[in-house]
This record gives structure tokens, C-alpha cells and sequence, in this order.
């Protein structure tokens, strides 16, 4: 395996892990103090989700596109409990 795959694989992973931490806390009877904020976390992952899907199919995104979802993405790795505390 190349290193290029290796990264894309590394990519991948850490965009579909923010993808099921939104979703994971994410629903109907979230509070958060604006109205319709849970549809901006779900469409969050769809993007997300989209991206990491380019990137498995090998399909061509754009580098800071990229770069920009993965900080994003780890972002949401480390602060998810500050954002959107786990309910169980």
C-alpha cells in the first residue's frame, strides 16, 4: 500500500469518526439554545460524509477542501463532550 493510501485511508477514518460522533448526538429533543441548530450538525455529517466518500472512491477534492474538513473533523474528535455532552 502506498503512503498516498495510506493517508487517504487515515483521511477517511477520521472524517467518518466526527461523521457517527455528530450523529451518535445528534437528535430530535437536543437542546440547543437556536432554533434548527440540530440541522446544521446533521448536514455537518452529510458533508463530511460526502467528502470521506470522494476520497474512498478516489475521486478528486479539492486539497483545502480536504485539509479543511480533516481540522474540522479532528476538531469535533476533541471537543465533542463540550459541544453536544453524551446523554447516557
Amino acid at each position: 500500500m502506498s503512503g498516498d493510501d495510506e493517508q487517504s485511508q487515515r483521511d477517511v477514518a477520521t472524517l467518518r469518526g466526527a461523521v457517527r460522533l455528530l450523529d451518535e448526538r445528534n437528535s430530535a429533543n437536543l437542546h440547543i439554545p437556536s432554533p434548527s441548530a440540530e440541522f446544521v450538525l446533521f448536514e455537518t455529517a452529510r458533508l463530511l460524509d460526502a467528502i470521506a466518500a470522494s476520497v474512498e472512491r478516489g475521486k478528486p477534492v479539492a486539497h483545502d477542501v480536504l485539509e479543511t474538513a480533516e481540522r474540522f473533523a479532528r476538531h469535533i474528535h476533541h471537543y465533542i463532550d463540550t459541544y453536544l455532552p453524551s446523554q447516557t
